[in-house]
């Protein structure tokens, strides 16, 4: 992405869906990568984009030489929100059938980034992410942003901070979140 002001530019992949025609919409999918890459994340997300027909994009947002970690900052932020504006010039995109996605490294910056973010998206699946520095100031962001999130009961702190601190009282107020956790399961 050209218009970067980033320390590095701003580098994605894209997946297109096979039937893919410039004057008709596509839903898309920002998938968030865990340490494959945007290719792992292209990769992990392939088979169901193909199949449902929607546009995949998978933002680089790990500068060159920096550990695949999420370290809640604002040039990884502005990473994803550059790839997805150039997406959406470059490709036929619904504004209301953005979704994202993240799993691991990918779900704990889909936690952060989603409720940052919620005017970008329909949608937050997170797949064994755990919430992080600032989910707790941003919460409040949940009302107007489904969620979707998979963890296993053995995942470190799923019961006590992801289902009891933060998901549970956000289903009591009836707020758009669908919680599955798999039994002897971890991250």
């Amino acid at each position: 992405v050209q218009d970067d002001v980033n320390e590095a530019p701003t580098e994605y992949a894209a997946l297109l869906p096979p039937e893919y025609h410039p004057l008709r919409s596509y839903p898309a999918v920002v998938a968030l990568h865990s340490e494959g890459g945007p290719r792992g994340a292209i990769s992990w997300w392939s088979a169901e984009a193909r199949r449902r027909g929607y546009i995949v994009i998978a933002p680089e947002y790990n500068l060159p030489g920096q550990p695949h970690d999420y370290r809640y900052t604002t040039s990884e932020h502005a990473a994803v929100e550059l790839s997805l504006r150039d997406a959406k010039r470059r490709y036929s995109i619904d504004d209301d059938r953005v979704f994202l996605g993240g799993s691991l490294v990918g779900g704990h910056m889909a936690w952060d980034y989603g409720l940052a973010h919620p005017d970008l998206f329909a949608g937050v699946a997170i797949v064994s992410g755990l919430p992080g520095k600032y989910v707790f100031k941003t919460l409040e962001h949940a009302e107007r942003l489904p969620l979707y999130v998979v963890l296993g009961d053995l995942a470190p702190a799923s019961n006590e901070v992801v289902f009891g601190e933060l998901l549970k009282p956000l289903i009591a107020k009836a707020y758009d979140i669908t919680y599955v956790e798999y039994y002897r399961r971890g991250m």
